[in-house]
């Protein structure tokens, strides 16, 4: 085969890959979620992130250089909620 051909077929658009996830949903399997960790971790680094916002806020505004991995996950998780994948809901 080709790699051209191999490149064509590795490749997935993302309308198949919303057509794929939809299939699974009728079979009763949750369509694939964009973040690759336990839902669990991912709650844990969100309210992180809201707590050092509210601190560095209201408190101090080194809270905001100390917590700021915390911060980029929350805006990366409001990026792809809001604006990526807002036809799915969880």
């Amino acid at each position: 085969m080709s790699p051209r051909r191999l490149h064509e077929k590795a490749h997935v658009s993302d309308h198949e890959q919303h057509d794929r996830d939809a299939g699974n949903a009728d079979r009763g399997e949750q369509p694939r979620s964009p973040f690759p960790h336990p839902d669990w971790t991912v709650g844990l680094v969100l309210v992180a992130g809201v707590i050092t916002l509210l601190f560095g806020i209201l408190v101090r505004p080194i809270w905001l250089v100390v917590g700021s991995p915390f911060l980029i996950a929350l805006g990366l998780w409001l990026y792809v909620k809001v604006f990526v994948r807002p036809d799915q809901v969880r």
